[in-house]
């Protein structure tokens, strides 16, 4: 697999995408298997199956009502970048995640910013003049899974040792996930794996800043 990708690399010079624009995509990713896996998962072990479906329901919403809620905020924030909305954004979702009582409300804005990401990034990717037309898209695609598969390895290594703390296992956390049992030991993993997933998302976004930063200030040099 890594000679292939040296070869495809050096081969197809054209398909390598930047690294600043790797990163937001990845990130995104990241993002989007944080709301459908994990948070469905916290979810239901909490409250019961119900539950699978009020968090698929609010993440349609979000994609439904986005626009027009990018819009009004451009409205009321009048001169705002679209990447500073975006980032203030995740930033403001990430803390309602934090506390139960705005635990939906955060569901909520993280559907909707993760959701105006994704346009801004297919109409941007799709747009890019460094790639050919047939692997725009493929490329953003493979660049989200990767995304994916990061965000659930690092879930699983923080429930991995959230849980030797709390004197259980990772796959007793499982088990109750399919059987809707709940407990407090459970509970307290799922709250520390939770707001440490929190804690990358937001040192994940302060390098994204930084990174954005540096490049639009070479630009302007």
């Amino acid at each position: 697999m890594i000679f292939y990708s040296i070869y495809r690399y050096k081969k197809h010079p054209e398909r390598r995408i930047s690294f600043k624009l790797s990163s937001v995509i990845i990130y995104k990713g990241m993002l989007t298997n944080f709301i459908l896996a994990f948070l469905t998962f916290y979810q239901v072990i909490k409250n019961g199956e119900s539950e699978l479906m009020v968090i698929y329901y609010i993440y349609l919403v979000g994609m439904l009502v986005k626009g027009a809620f990018i819009s009004f905020l451009k409205k009321i924030f009048y001169g705002i970048s679209e990447q500073q909305l975006i980032m203030t954004g995740l930033l403001v979702s990430f803390i309602f995640l934090l506390f139960q009582p705005t635990f939906y409300v955060g569901i909520l804005c993280l559907s909707l910013f993760v959701s105006e990401l994704n346009s801004e990034l297919d109409q941007y990717v799709y747009n890019h003049v460094d790639l050919p037309k047939d692997f725009r898209l493929i490329a953003k695609a493979r660049l989200t899974n990767i995304g994916s598969v990061i965000n659930q390895l690092i879930m699983f290594t923080t429930l991995y040792i959230a849980a030797l703390y709390t004197n259980t296992t990772v796959l007793n956390v499982l088990k109750a996930y399919h059987s809707q049992k709940e407990s407090l030991d459970f509970l307290s993993v799922l709250n520390v794996t939770k707001n440490s997933m929190l804690v990358v998302f937001v040192i994940y976004l302060y390098g994204l800043q930084k990174i954005l930063r540096k490049v639009t200030t070479t630009n302007n040099e």
